[in-house]
């Protein structure tokens, strides 16, 4: 499960009928929420962000490939006018949903934002560690205030499954040992004994624990294998500069799923097919303008709201 097929559920059909333009902007205010500006510096950042991790870019490029469509514009620089509505209708969102809890109060707090890292984590899946470690906070901050809008709205059974496919990705605290051999192939050779080989002397293999935000800092391949492994089961070979670790997970505490997982997964699942009705009560209290240079705020409570792009000349 990984936030790319959600992103692309109505994102790559589109990009076949949207026309390329500039994401750039000379003007201050790319929109407005509740008379707080959006600053198109913003925009742009928050799109650089994105084009950084280009295993990412990749990928949603694959999935727009048919449709003979890229995130990126015409011009060096710019960007897809459809794509940048997208971001843009996050960041109106993400604005609105923030203000609404402030007003009330509602912040979410410590546990909130570790089960929303992990939920977000294993939504994204390999393309995770790909964002800046600034980014996957944000967006870990915009999870967690999403799961504080109310109780979940989707079928408890759609939740359990969400959950269970979710697997080693939902974890509180994950131990790991580590063994590092000089060869790969005497790291091979020791992972062909687990779990039945245990320590390895001399070889650096006392577990050690990992909370979520501690593993999110972890190199990218390190922290994939820890997330992909099972407990006690077999190793998995991870090239670093000091030689070649043998990755094993001797235990995983996981998040149980109790009301504040279950309004998580509702926030990030949801949105597969547009955001919750929870979200869409939010936008539809909010005074919302964009500059049309980007397009124009349309849609209701019910069908979802969202920054429709400009049209061509002559389109």
């Amino acid at each position: 499960m990984t936030r790319l097929p959600r992103i692309l559920a109505g994102l790559a059909a589109a990009l076949s009928a949207s026309l390329l333009a500039s994401a750039c902007s000379a003007q201050p205010g790319a929109a407005s929420v509740n008379g707080t500006s959006i600053n198109a510096s913003s925009l742009n950042a928050e799109l650089a962000q994105l084009s950084a991790n280009r295993a990412y870019i990749k990928a949603v490029n694959r999935a727009s490939a048919q449709a003979g469509q890229q995130v990126s514009g015409a011009a060096r620089g710019t960007y897809n006018s459809l794509w940048t509505a997208h971001v843009l209708t996050g960041l109106i969102t993400a604005e609105a949903v923030g203000q609404y809890l402030h007003e009330r109060g509602r912040q979410p707090g410590a546990y909130q934002v570790e089960v929303a890292r992990a939920v977000e984590a294993a939504d994204y899946g390999p393309y995770w560690q790909g964002f800046s470690a600034s980014y996957r906070e944000t967006l870990t901050n915009r999870a967690a205030e999403l799961a504080q809008l109310g109780a979940p709205a989707l079928p408890a059974a759609e939740l359990r499954s969400a959950y269970k496919q979710l697997g080693g990705y939902l974890f509180t605290r994950v131990c790991v040992r580590a063994p590092v051999f000089a060869t790969r192939a005497a790291a091979e050779a020791y992972a062909s004994t687990v779990p039945s080989g245990s320590a390895a002397p001399g070889h650096g293999s006392a577990a050690v624990c990992y909370t979520p935000a501690q593993l999110d800092v972890q190199p990218a391949a390190f922290t994939n294998a820890v997330r992909a492994l099972p407990v006690n089961g077999a190793g998995r070979v991870v090239a670093t500069s000091s030689g070649y670790e043998v990755v094993v997970v001797t235990s995983r505490r996981a998040i149980p799923l109790d009301l504040t997982l279950r309004r998580t997964l509702d926030a990030v699942v949801a949105s597969g097919s547009g955001a919750a009705p929870q979200v869409e009560a939010v936008l539809s209290r909010s005074k919302v303008t964009v500059d049309p240079q980007y397009g124009s705020w349309k849609g209701s409570a019910a069908q979802g709201y969202q920054v429709v792009p400009p049209r061509a000349p002559g389109a």
